[in-house]
């Protein structure tokens, strides 16, 4: 039956574990027997530890394949890019271009590995003590939530194995579970965890010494907080919970987050032009001392190589400009008055964008005046490669400018939209000295806007956007008119957006204080604008392409724009849109993964269901 049981990933053999040191810097003496690991402490937490190796970290090459960039590599033969902007997969080729591979095995081997840990830590016969063997435990439970949430994000409806199978496991009598039950096994480990004491050696809040990236309650909560509202997402609602019950989940998890010394981070450090962007130049491993933002990350810093294949081509040693920020990113930003600049496109090229008259946008001016966020994330023609050092070089994107626009497919060094990701990369950066900012997994701007999300879907059809709930913790805004403990969906938009104007005269050259968006938002509208914050709030972050898929929205992706800059002769400069050609992997079919076809036919075989997912 083994060849049967690589869907569940059980084949993996409990006689020989080999414990990873990485996560909880704990000594494992290599290969031991199942019996003996609940014998020793070492043991033990290195099993533990071994729990921990299938978590995923950030692809932001994601984010190459939504409507926020264009890679250089769109159209080098054979690439991941040229696969996913002009080919169309099948169920047996999708993987090989997939830009975080197969994920499929390797969280079921995480989930395996809990389930066993979890049957097993209370027998333990260690020198741990019993508030040491719950912290554990928990730690498992939240992995395992963790895993499914994972998974669920990805392929939908998934098999639900909570138990150690024994090896005459009936196969013919397994079965996918729909989103609510993945969704109900996902929060009660999460309680499960949450329900463990809070003591000094117990599942806590805070992060211990050589513990870094440890699960912790604030991580169980994230995670009620995002299953939540994707079980109430076009792509999974299934009718398993209600508005209500949405919210009462999200809002207790979110209370619990403000209650317990999350905040989002409002500091603006030297050579950082807003508290955004200072936010990401910030260390996260500081054991929450000052970053009391960051929920959960599993990468450190941005690597030097990042600058070089996604940066400047005056950096020094930069070989490529790697993922080139959109027309259509750019477009998402506000006006510095709080006013849409584009609303739409008129027609299905996206070359003739409906702006906004009352927000004072000007096409052959298209960035002055925007959101404090735009300096901080995109370079574009005009542009200080370093805006705190005079002498820096100006970024020129026009036609012989030291940056310019690349669309001779000649080289890679050069954009391919009119833009560079700015975006954690630093300036002073070269391929010798790194000032680039941090990864971040999760963190609470994410939950402010999950919030915002279920709350205008939950409210009343007359004031979508500004009725208030329950969140304890809730601290208003000074400027905004806010209630403490109390938070609309309105509210949620308008904290992360007024924390990038804290500097604002280092970008504007004047004080202009932040303007609340308007009151009374239609539905239709709030969702425009909670979608476009999504994207400009968590750009480059990996959660770009899922958002789309879970909204149904992945066809938002198939076109997408550049903008070429056109220096004349009294040293004006014209501006003037241009399309690439529509992708092709945008249908219904791209909103989940396809399970590979080999493991899918033998589960179809042996249960006499379908478990492909549709249209693979």
């Amino acid at each position: 039956m083994n060849k049967y049981i690589k869907l569940f990933v059980l084949s993996l053999s409990m006689t020989s574990l080999t414990a990873c040191n990485d996560t909880l810097d704990v000594d494992n003496d290599g290969h031991t027997t199942s019996s003996e690991i609940w014998k020793d402490r070492n043991k033990t937490r290195g099993y533990l530890n071994d729990c921990y190796q299938s978590r995923l970290g950030i692809v932001p090459n994601l984010d190459g394949i939504t409507d926020g960039a264009v890679s250089v590599e769109k159209n080098i033969p054979g690439s991941n890019f040229a696969r996913w902007y002009n080919d169309s997969f099948t169920v047996n080729d999708f993987y090989a271009h997939n830009m975080e591979g197969s994920p499929w095995a390797g969280l079921y081997q995480g989930i395996y590995k809990c389930n066993d840990f979890i049957e097993n830590i209370d027998g333990a016969t260690g020198d741990e003590t019993e508030e040491e063997k719950q912290s554990w435990k928990a730690q498992a439970y939240t992995l395992r939530a963790m895993y499914y949430l994972e998974l669920m994000k990805r392929y939908g409806q998934v098999p639900l194995v909570t138990t150690k199978l024994s090896g005459n496991y009936d196969y013919s009598q397994a079965k996918k579970a729909t989103v609510g039950e993945v969704t109900k096994q996902i929060l009660a480990d999460c309680d499960a965890a949450l329900a463990t004491d809070d003591g000094p050696e117990g599942f806590s809040w805070n992060i211990r010494d050589n513990q870094t990236c440890i699960m912790t309650r604030g991580v169980a909560n994230y995670i009620k907080v995002e299953a939540m509202t994707y079980a109430k997402s076009p792509l999974f609602e299934d009718g398993t919970f209600t508005w209500d019950k949405a919210m009462e989940v999200v809002t207790e998890a979110f209370g619990e987050l403000l209650s317990h010394d999350y905040s989002l981070w409002t500091s603006v450090t030297p050579n950082h032009l807003t508290a955004y962007d200072s936010y990401f130049a910030q260390n996260w491993n500081d054991k929450r001392a000052q970053d009391k933002e960051t929920i959960y990350a599993v990468s450190g810093q941005v690597e030097t190589s990042v600058t070089l294949l996604n940066g400047l081509p005056i950096t020094d040693g930069q070989t490529a400009a790697g993922l080139c920020p959109s027309q259509e990113l750019v477009d998402a930003f506000d006006m510095i008055n709080g006013q849409e600049a584009i609303t739409g496109y008129s027609d299905a090229q996206h070359l003739h964008p409906i702006i906004n008259a009352a927000s004072g946008y000007d096409d052959q001016h298209p960035y002055d005046n925007r959101d404090p966020r735009f300096y901080a994330m995109i370079w574009y023609n005009g542009s200080k490669k370093d805006n705190f050092n005079a002498s820096s070089p100006t970024i020129e994107t026009f036609d012989g400018g030291n940056c310019q626009l690349n669309e001779t497919e000649t080289g890679y060094k050069n954009t391919v939209t009119g833009y560079y990701l700015h975006k954690y990369l630093d300036g002073r950066s070269t391929k010798d000295v790194n000032y680039n900012g941090y990864w971040r997994s999760w963190r609470l701007a994410d939950v402010y806007l999950y919030f915002a999300e279920c709350a205008y879907q939950a409210s009343s059809a007359d004031k979508p956007a500004d009725e208030r709930y329950d969140v304890p913790g809730f601290v208003p805004v000074a400027g905004l008119n806010q209630e403490a403990n109390k938070l609309s969906a309105k509210d949620a938009l308008d904290v992360i957006r007024a924390r990038a104007y804290s500097e604002i005269e280092k970008t504007m050259g004047t004080v202009i204080p932040y303007k609340p968006l308007p009151t009374g938002m239609d539905k239709q509208t709030f969702e425009r604008r909670l979608r476009k914050e999504r994207l400009i709030e968590l750009y480059m972050e990996g959660k770009r392409f899922s958002d789309l898929r879970r909204w149904k929205a992945l066809d938002t992706a198939k076109q997408v724009t550049g903008m070429r800059c056109e220096k004349q002769s009294d040293g004006t400069f014209k501006y003037t849109r241009f399309a690439f050609s529509p992708r092709t992997n945008t249908g219904d079919k791209y909103q989940l993964y396809p399970l590979e076809s080999s493991e899918a036919t033998k589960m179809e075989k042996l249960t006499g269901t379908s478990w492909q997912n549709p249209g693979w």
